[in-house]
Order: C-alpha cells, then structure tokens, then sequence
C-alpha cells in the first residue's frame, strides 16, 4: 500500500510539471565574400539533428550582413516542416536597405548580432530603416509542430553580390517530446491509481 501511494505521489509531480524547453546551439561559422550570391540553391546548407520536438519556440542566428534585404534563411524539419526566418524583407520606410550585426560596414563573424525569430504570427516582420539591432523579430513562416526526430537543415541564400555577410552560432529554443521512460511511468501510475480505488 505504501508502494503504490508512493508511486502516486511522483506522477502527481510528474503530472504537474510542465514540459521542459531545451536549447540547441551549433556554430554554423559561415561567411561568404562581397562577390558571392546566389541562385536558385542555396549559398550554404548547414545540417543536423533534434530529437522529436513538441514545438520550436525560437531560433536565433548570429548575422551579420549590410544589406539584410538580400538575405533568405530557413530552417527545414525532417518532414519537410519549414521554418522560413528572413525572406527579401522590406524595411519600415520603404528603402528595402537595413544592415545586421553591431557594425554594419565591417563584415565579420567577431560582430555577429543575435537576431531572435519567433511565431509572432501578425504579419510583417518588426524591421527598422536602416540600422536593424539585434532582437526579436517576427519569421515569415512558422510551422506549430509536433516534429519527429531526424535530420534538419538551415538554408542560407544571399540573393545579390556586393555584400558578403556571415552567420555565427545558432540556438533553437523547443519543447522535446518526453522520453518514453516518462510516458511508461505515467501510464503505470495511472493503472496504480486505479487499483487503489478498488
């Protein structure tokens, strides 16, 4: 009898506890020289792995560019879910120019911001003429999840030459599907439970 109140007791915490976020960080270290754009693929595709994720919250990238409105990003599930984070914006006030990173003149990775994308889901994204600091900005796209474990990809275009650019370390913000561990355990409190009641 004390066994099963015991066993209980912890699903009751376990019950109420919510899911626990994790974060994903990787240097992608890419940089591309002024000279270099690109077409239809991508300018660079850095893969890896998550295990199976209830939801991403956010995605941050390290970038530094001087002309933000060349770029595209998106991220790609392993179900072919996408997370599309810059795609040719326009800036607020109509010049379509607005520069990344803390110095915009010096294209390095050593002055890579941190631009922040979330599912804002209203709309266009929060860019500022000119000089974009670092912060949270609205994605083009987002998709809500749940994500099986396997293979992702970020995708980097740089749409016109000119400009080079550069994206440091990125980190994914999401909910992981539980382990199965934690599943059985619910499952058998829930059967403990019921026995007692009898």
């Amino acid at each position: 009898m004390k066994t099963k109140l015991a066993l209980g007791a912890a699903v009751v915490l376990l019950a109420a506890t919510p899911a626990m976020a994790d974060l994903f960080v990787a240097p992608v270290n890419f940089s591309w020289p002024n000279n270099q754009s690109n077409g239809a693929a991508p300018l660079h595709s850095f893969n890896f792995n998550l295990p199976g994720v209830v939801s991403v919250k956010s995605i941050t990238l390290d970038i530094s560019h001087s002309w933000g409105n060349d770029l595209r990003l998106i991220v790609t599930g392993p179900a072919g879910e996408t997370f599309n984070l810059m795609d040719g914006e326009v800036s607020v006030g109509g010049s379509g120019n607005f520069d990344l990173g803390f110095l915009p003149a010096d294209i390095t990775l050593g002055n890579a911001g941190p631009y922040t994308f979330v599912d804002i889901g209203g709309g266009s994204p929060s860019w500022a003429n000119g000089h974009a600091l670092p912060g949270i900005y609205d994605a083009n796209a987002w998709h809500p999840g749940p994500m099986a474990a396997g293979a992702w990809v970020l995708d980097i275009w740089d749409t016109v030459g000119g400009d080079g650019g550069s994206i440091g370390v990125m980190t994914i913000d999401y909910n992981p599907i539980p382990a199965p561990g934690v599943v059985a355990l619910l499952g058998v409190a829930g059967l403990a439970s019921r026995r007692r009641r009898r």
